[in-house]
């Protein structure tokens, strides 16, 4: 018979939240001898009287409630959009932002996993015409320069 590991701080000597949270939470987090010895505390808790299908249950509520209010948010994200202001911002950074990255808030891959569609394609867009815009300054500047020096 093989010793069993030991885990710092002691798995018997843990609150009971991360006992299921080892149990629970997957087996490519915690060590194998941590799952079966989380389990079998939990099994020696239950027989002293401990409620631990009540803390289940009630941290399965919390993570529906918590769901929830995440697809609530990504449906209010979906449609919020960039102020002018903001959209003048990325058109003239636009250069900074390219070669940058995540030079101005977030990148167009971080608002399309945070569900921000409309804000992800205002984005795209303005990148994409940040590159004439500057041409267009740069030769209004130029024609200028042209006129004043005759």
């Amino acid at each position: 018979m093989t010793a069993e590991k030991e885990f710092s701080p002691p798995i018997a000597g843990r609150m009971t939240e991360d006992l299921l949270c080892i149990v629970y939470g997957g087996t490519e987090e915690f060590h194998p001898d941590a799952i079966r010895q989380a389990e079998r505390e939990l099994d020696r808790r239950k027989e002293q009287g401990e409620d631990i299908d009540s803390m289940l249950r009630d941290n399965a509520a919390v993570a529906e409630e918590s769901e929830a209010a995440w697809e609530k948010q990504k449906k209010l994200n979906a449609d919020e959009s960039y102020t002018r202001w903001e959209m003048l911002a990325i058109l003239f950074l636009g250069w900074m932002i390219l070669l940058r990255g995540n030079f101005y808030k977030e990148s167009v891959s971080e608002l399309r996993r945070a569900n921000y569609l409309k804000k992800a394609g205002q984005r795209t867009i303005l990148l994409a015409l940040s590159a004439p815009a500057w041409i267009m300054v740069e030769y209004v500047m130029r024609t200028i320069v042209k006129y004043f020096r005759g």
